[in-house]
């Protein structure tokens, strides 16, 4: 009966936990959710590599109307440019059960305490990740930044410019809380004038600001990007700086421990991943800190 249990646990698991697992992680973390997450090939296991594609800009051309070959036009050959990703991490959450009940009873439940807190875990380890990427071109790291101000964001917003950072999908700010509380006091950038609050992305509301989405980030990735722990840290980028893969759905196991000698049971979810700076990735994000 034991065994026929532990199977069904996993069975209904795999059901209702599995197919949502994934969409729920990337809508509760800022940067997965905002960097380019788009790739070629299919990642079964560990170590597999997959492709990530980009099409480099025509050139163009301008004809004079009334001179000769007006009418004629000459091709440039598609050319498209490569990022080999490979998934060499394996992302993983568990906890260690007394038993299966309070587990059966959270499986069907549209909020189930157990999966939020693997949930979090999971979303911290591949948060941690993507910020331990974070590597700016030269001249792109502003370090001594004391506040967040309207100059600091126009001197970013100047780099984007020069960087010729393309318009779309957007550009974007993780911001420490202490940085994103400058916003809040800067007069100029709390008048009504500059104010346009847009959907939220990760669980916060996005503010823009000088061309930039911005969004409050209080997780420890953010804040390891400063060399000081507990300073003020931000991150502003194009979502084509950084490329992450992962599986398009986490694998849940129950098991019994019973053959450690335990009356216990182990639950764990994982999913392999990785992630890559993007073609010219370097030239488009800054990093910002008071340090």
């Amino acid at each position: 009966m034991a065994l026929t249990e532990l199977a069904d646990v996993n069975q209904q698991i795999k059901k209702y936990w599995s197919e949502i697992f994934m969409p729920e992680l990337r809508e509760s973390n800022p940067m997965l959710a905002l960097v380019d997450k788009t790739y070629e090939g299919s990642i079964m296991r560990q170590g597999d590599t997959v492709k990530v594609s980009q099409i480099k800009k025509a050139v163009g051309e301008t004809k004079v109307i009334g001179a000769a070959g007006d009418n004629t036009f000459t091709p440039e050959k598609l050319v498209t440019a490569y990022v080999d990703v490979k998934a060499d991490r394996r992302f993983i959450a568990s906890f260690k059960l007394e038993d299966l009940v309070s587990l059966q009873s959270q499986i069907q439940e549209e909020s189930s305490d157990i999966r939020e807190s693997l949930l979090d875990g999971m979303n911290t380890q591949i948060n941690n990740y993507l910020y331990s990427l974070v590597a700016p071109a030269a001249g792109q790291a502003l370090t001594a930044i004391a506040n967040m101000d309207a100059a600091t964001l126009k001197a970013i917003r100047v780099i984007a410019g020069k960087q010729k950072w393309l318009k779309s999908p957007g550009w974007y700010g993780l911001l420490s809380p202490d940085y994103y509380g400058d916003l809040m006091d800067g007069t100029t950038l709390t008048s009504s004038d500059y104010v346009n609050d847009q959907p939220m992305i990760g669980g916060e509301i996005v503010t823009r600001r000088y061309g930039f989405n911005i969004l409050e980030d209080n997780s420890d990735g953010l804040a390891s990007v400063s060399p000081t722990p507990g300073n003020p840290s931000a991150v502003f980028f194009h979502p084509a700086f950084c490329h992450m893969v992962t599986q398009q759905t986490a694998r849940f196991k129950v098991s019994d421990l019973h053959s450690n000698e335990e009356f216990a049971y182990l639950i764990s979810v994982d999913v392999i991943g990785g992630a890559a700076i993007g073609i010219e990735g370097d030239k488009m994000h800054v990093s910002v800190v008071n340090s």
